[in-house]
């Protein structure tokens, strides 16, 4: 993303013009996941852009409004919050694919930077939890989030209704952990422990 008013209209733009700032270009980031775009973006195109991460996401506002930060990698609470009060635009998100909830924008993936960034929500019980109860469980948050108030409610912050299996949620969250690994690994985040 980048200010509402910046010239770079498209993610071409943005890249073009950070490889011409050199090592004298930088994003904003406020979120593990905002890092981890933005390093597989410097690795995909060549840009060479400082990381600069605040405590926040509404921390770095004031400095993209101003020029001093060139772009973002933000979540989308924030990113659309900000579009509708007319001071950032979205260049592309970091999902694989378009989502329903925001298919105006593109996809890194689609204009030539690959990547799946996806957030997602599970409801989890202990192992060992009798089949009869999570079978129960996963229909009630389906009935849940198959209404259209728990889609619009999604669609607002930027998400999508995502619905599986506990089969197939046991499957993507182990999936998930090693993307996560690899996440980790390229954007060079170090292991707190």
């Amino acid at each position: 993303m980048v200010d509402a008013k910046s010239p770079y209209k498209t993610v071409a733009d943005v890249t073009a013009a950070m490889k011409q700032k050199g090592a004298k270009a930088n994003y904003a980031t406020s979120a593990p996941t905002g890092t981890v775009m933005g390093e597989i973006y410097k690795a995909r195109t060549g840009v060479q852009a400082l990381e600069i991460n605040y405590k926040t996401a509404q921390d770095c506002l004031n400095e993209l409004l101003s020029g001093k930060t060139d772009y973002g990698m933000m979540d989308p609470q924030f990113s659309l919050a900000q579009v509708r009060e007319g001071r950032l635009r979205v260049l592309a998100i970091s999902t694989e694919k378009r989502l329903q909830a925001t298919p105006e924008y593109p996809t890194m993936t689609e204009l030539g930077v690959p990547m799946d960034i996806t957030g997602w929500f599970a409801a989890m019980v202990p192992a060992g939890t009798p089949k009869p109860i999570v079978t129960k469980i996963n229909q009630w948050f389906t009935q849940i989030v198959k209404t259209d108030e728990t889609k619009k409610f999604l669609n607002s912050y930027g998400g999508d209704p995502f619905i599986v299996s506990p089969e197939e949620g046991q499957a993507l969250f182990l999936k998930s952990i090693k993307d996560w690994e690899e996440y980790v690994r390229i954007a060079k985040i170090e292991p707190r422990g």
